[in-house]
């Protein structure tokens, strides 16, 4: 989460403070006194790391002290949270006429659940979404270089590819 400050903030601090899940309330780091871009990180989350949050609500807390007057003038320009989002991968799946009956069941998983699928270049599943299924083909109908083909494209968490991961 980051914050850009400005004004005088010597005689007051804010406080950022999140809300992830609906969990307890988490203070970021101690009070901002400084203008400037200020960046901090959820305590106990590990930055690259596999923690979750479906749900955040930033709460920011202007605080005070004796010496605060009323020509101090503290503000807040911008305010932001950063987060990792799935990665979305193109498949290419070749279909002879024959198999076409399997576009209908990648059809019926679009949208639908989180599924384990199986990454071809190696013998691993991960969990994934199918976001989008689209026909191909390419080439005469009537000649035999004919080709018929799904494009799939699944939202993955898991760039590793190695084992399932929740998501």
């Amino acid at each position: 989460m980051w914050v850009y400050a400005e004004g005088t903030l010597t005689n007051a601090g804010l406080g950022l403070y999140t809300h992830i899940d609906g969990t307890a309330v988490a203070l970021l780091g101690s009070n901002i006194t400084t203008s400037g871009f200020v960046e901090r990180a959820w305590p106990g989350i590990d930055v690259g790391g596999v923690d979750l949050a479906y749900r955040v609500v930033v709460r920011v807390t202007f605080v005070t002290n004796g010496s605060y007057t009323t020509t101090d003038d503290p503000r807040i320009r911008q305010i932001g949270i950063e987060a990792r989002t799935a990665d979305i991968w193109r498949y290419t799946i070749p279909l002879t006429r024959d198999r076409k009956d399997k576009r209908y069941l990648l059809r019926h998983l679009k949208n639908g659940q989180r599924i384990a699928i199986r990454d071809p270049d190696e013998n691993a599943t991960y969990n994934g979404y199918i976001l989008a299924v689209r026909e191909k083909a390419e080439g005469d109908p009537n000649s035999s270089d004919f080709r018929y083909g799904i494009e799939v494209d699944v939202e993955r968490w898991d760039e590793q590819g190695s084992a399932p991961v929740s998501i």
